[in-house]
């Protein structure tokens, strides 16, 4: 992540905190994300020298005018008109994690050989929070390279559950 977009993400997020509205500019960044997720070239547009700073103004507001919060807003058009609005992602990650830290929310990534059901993710959530004392969000991934088991990654800490990794345990035993 570069500087600007952590300087400009952790000056909206302490903005928004004194003014009470980081849930809404959360759930914003949310919706922003998921439609320039949807809409590759949207971003390039934004973010165009070839268009008129006053025009990305407008193509902004009629997008999301009707459906975000006046911060998120006028922060879209900051990083447009200052032509960095491809930071925009990085941005959403650093105030994704600031909002995390102050919510005491873990976000917790879980790797699988297979996709797990609703109701198994739901059973580790439940444990994963005993763990941490926090209230955790899973992002899960499926790699068949692990051949069974789970990997999972949270803060500092890493638990390698998979049968790769056993395997590669009793394989240096062996071999030592």
């Amino acid at each position: 992540m570069s500087k600007i977009s952590n300087l400009y993400a952790m000056s909206l997020f302490d903005v928004c905190l004194d003014d009470g509205k980081v849930d809404e500019v959360f759930s914003d960044f949310e919706l922003v994300l998921k439609v320039f997720k949807e809409n590759e070239d949207y971003i390039k547009l934004l973010n165009s020298y070839a268009i008129e700073k006053i025009e990305k103004e407008k193509l902004i507001d009629e997008a999301f005018k009707e459906n975000i919060n006046e911060y998120t807003l006028n922060f879209l058009k900051l990083l447009s008109t200052k032509n960095i609005m491809n930071t925009f992602y990085d941005c959403e990650k650093t105030f994704r994690k600031k909002y995390y830290e102050y919510k005491g929310i873990e976000n917790v990534n879980v790797i699988t050989a297979i996709k797990i059901s609703e109701e198994s993710k739901e059973k580790l959530k439940q444990k994963l929070e005993k763990i941490t004392g926090k209230k955790v969000v899973i992002n899960l991934s499926v790699d068949e390279g692990i051949l069974g088991g789970m990997i999972i990654r949270f803060a500092n800490s890493i638990v390698d559950a998979s049968v790769k990794s056993k395997l590669e345990d009793i394989k240096k035993h062996i071999f030592s």
